[in-house]
């Protein structure tokens, strides 16, 4: 009598170990395949969309030639009443990076990197508006919000060949992200290609703060703040 509760104990095993492999295996997919990254999906984190609605990977492809900045400067203008007084404050860095991809024989088919704006380094006239500025309305202080970050998704009006001294006018639509938001902000801007081999450009664009959630405490002797922002990027980027 004392073998029977080992036999039945022995069967009870068998099954719970025969349901769990029938279970397990008609399941589909393991929990460790769910959330893989996808080859393709994301890799390229740079495209820029063409006139003609077709894609182009901001990267180093056949006939591009990549521009890194080497130079440049980032600054934001905003109008205000100080002390009743009339007032544009400008803050400004030189803390700018990014890579343009750039094809001499047919501009057309050039890409926009993404460029990336250090916020931390902004600053204005007065120190008190600075710490305003990291603290409480781009909140600099929280690594999540160090850059301010623009990602070009198309090229409006972008012609022609390479020649030295000339300037190219065109537009840039694209997504900037400040402070964790991202929206879509349009650039118009000016290029211009020396004989040393780099590339200088302007591109001014104009955003609503209050688009990117951001709020501007209230100070008493500060008053009828602009939403609108005025942005200028410049920069010289070398080529290959």
């Amino acid at each position: 009598m004392k073998k029977l509760p080992i036999i039945v104990g022995i069967l009870l095993v068998l099954i719970a170990g025969t349901y769990f492999f029938v279970t397990r295996s008609t399941k589909g997919p393991s929990d460790e395949t769910v959330g893989m990254r996808v080859p393709g999906s994301s890799d390229v984190e740079d495209t820029v969309v063409q006139e003609d609605g077709s894609s182009l990977e901001a990267q180093n492809v056949e006939g591009q030639n990549s521009y890194s900045i080497t130079s440049g400067s980032a600054e934001f203008r905003i109008d205000e009443m100080l002390r009743g007084e009339p007032k544009q404050v400008i803050g400004k860095t030189e803390n700018v990076s990014g890579t343009i991809f750039i094809n001499r024989e047919d501009l057309a088919s050039s890409a926009f990197g993404t460029i990336r704006i250090n916020a931390r380094t902004l600053e204005t006239d007065d120190e008190s508006r600075n710490n305003m500025i990291r603290r409480f309305i781009l909140k600099t202080e929280d690594d999540a919000n160090e850059f301010i970050a623009y990602h070009p998704t198309k090229v409006l009006n972008l012609s022609g060949s390479l020649v030295s001294g000339e300037k190219k006018i065109f537009s840039i639509l694209g997504d900037m992200t400040i402070a964790n938001v991202t929206k879509p902000v349009a650039f118009d801007v000016e290029a211009t290609f020396t004989d040393v081999g780099t590339v200088e450009v302007r591109a001014a664009g104009k955003v609503r703060y209050s688009d990117f959630e951001i709020t501007i405490p209230s100070v008493p002797f500060v008053a009828d703040v602009t939403e609108d922002v005025f942005l200028v990027v410049s920069f010289t980027a070398g080529g290959k």
